[in-house]
């Protein structure tokens, strides 16, 4: 009897849950970050790393960065992030000169460390993507800073996953470039739940809530399937 399903969350699960939410003609707001997992009647709602890496590098070539190391996880995150990269790079006049591909262990990321940090310190780059967030990116920048990576010499570069307090505390990605929300926005929800909940909302929350807050809108649009068509879901205006 559900007219729209909202999540999962994960790609293996959104592939799951697809195919059978189809042939019942229920429509799918997931929140999966790989953009493949979306069409035919599922829908993503999720920060996707193909838009956060393009207006990064995007950004970083308009300001004088022409020369790039990406460093990203051997994961579905790390695939979409990689093919973005390449793209963005290509499109905006900016030689990427190594992919640094790692493991997400804090012994695998020794030696893509080593290489990264000596790109910078020999001035062979100008900037250092990290496709990466939480705790492994602070053991990352820990790396970096056991190698002598200089951040004087080289500006870094992020994903909506710095948008977390570990980034905050990493001191090698401190002043570096990375797409996200607008601070202001995430404190003003932030401070809503926390007002509702008494604790600091997971980053993903606001995610939940807006497809909750579209589910409603469009239920008040009447009775029958056309309030949940492809035309009303992908609204290019969005929802008040």
């Amino acid at each position: 009897g559900a007219e729209l399903i909202l999540g999962p969350l994960l790609a293996s699960e959104v592939q799951a849950v697809s195919p059978i939410a189809r042939a019942s003609n229920v429509p799918v707001i997931a929140f999966s970050s790989v953009s493949a997992t979306g069409g035919r009647g599922t829908y993503l709602l999720s920060f996707l790393p193909e838009q956060e890496v393009d207006a990064v590098i995007r950004y970083g070539g308009q300001n004088g960065i022409r020369s790039l190391v990406i460093m990203l996880p051997k994961s579905p995150y790390g695939t979409e992030a990689e093919r973005a990269s390449v793209e963005a790079a290509r499109r905006g006049g900016v030689e990427i000169t190594a992919i640094e591909r790692y493991s997400r262990t804090p012994e695998a990321i020794n030696e893509p460390a080593r290489r990264t940090a000596e790109a910078v310190n020999t001035g062979v780059v100008q900037g250092v993507m990290i496709a990466e967030g939480g705790d492994m990116l602070r053991q990352i920048g820990f790396a970096l800073q056991r190698q002598g990576l200089s951040p004087a010499k080289a500006k870094m570069l992020g994903t909506g996953l710095w948008d977390d307090a570990s980034a905050r505390g990493t001191p090698v990605v401190i002043g570096g470039w990375d797409a996200g929300v607008s601070p202001d926005l995430i404190a003003r929800f932030d401070q809503r739940y926390s007002r509702s909940y008494g604790r600091s909302p997971p980053r993903l929350a606001s995610l939940s809530y807006d497809a909750v807050s579209r589910a409603i809108i469009l239920g008040r649009g009447g009775s029958g399937p056309p309030r949940l068509s492809a035309a009303a879901l992908t609204n290019p205006e969005g929802f008040p």
